[in-house]
């Protein structure tokens, strides 16, 4: 703005004015999401009428903005700067860091589903599809051999763990690996605990498996 037009009195601001009439009405027209505060936790909804969870102590931090669920289902809010995730505003986790939901419940953002960690350890937390053979994660039919086939991946790399003539030999590799690299990420954790609670599942690793000894998280 020239400060001629200024002085002269051909215009009443340097912008600011229409700058603060334009956040005016934008404030104005601002969308909110609706809440239950009634229960043991937050329950909000978008504005199509989708449930997401979080703390109660998190809704004076999460009002203010408008929560809409992305293509994946994750809540997500525009603001002026960027585009920001419900889940990482709760977390506030360092930018080469990931929240993993654990139960899979993307909507579900209350603390003790939410956990920072690497991409390699939320990649164990996933719901693979079990396509193969066996009906068995990790574990497929090898015509070659005419046995069954143990593998699992970590980071990004294949690990073949034995071909077996019994199937629930190779299952009990594959579970055992599973449960000694992944540990608490893998989402058969509650349940593989419990399983082989009477195997000393490191030295079982470190005996029978030494291609992926030492590569736990």
């Amino acid at each position: 703005m020239r400060s001629d037009n200024l002085k002269n009195g051909n215009t009443k601001s340097c912008g600011c004015l229409q700058k603060e009439i334009t956040k005016n009405i934008g404030e104005n027209n601002k969308k909110y999401n609706t809440y239950d505060l009634s229960g043991g936790y937050g329950v909000g909804y978008t504005l199509k009428n989708e449930e997401f969870w979080f703390d109660l102590n998190d809704y004076d931090k999460i009002k203010n903005y408008c929560w809409y669920k992305n293509i994946d289902g994750y809540l997500i809010s525009n603001t002026s700067d960027k585009p920001i995730l419900l889940h990482r505003l709760l977390m506030e986790p360092q930018p080469d860091e990931v929240i993993d939901h654990i139960d899979h419940k993307v909507y579900n953002n209350q603390k003790i589903n939410l956990r920072i960690c690497n991409q390699s350890q939320n990649s164990c937390n996933t719901l693979d599809s079990i396509n193969n053979t066996s009906g068995a994660k990790g574990v497929c039919w090898h015509e070659k051999s005419n046995k069954w086939l143990a593998f699992i991946k970590k980071n990004r790399k294949q690990f073949n763990l034995g071909r077996f003539i019994n199937i629930d030999d190779a299952i009990l590799y594959r579970e055992i690996a599973e449960l000694y690299l992944f540990k608490e990420y893998s989402i058969r954790y509650e349940e593989l605990k419990e399983k082989y609670k009477d195997i000393n599942v490191d030295e079982y690793t470190k005996t029978n498996m030494r291609d992926i000894y030492g590569l736990s998280n």
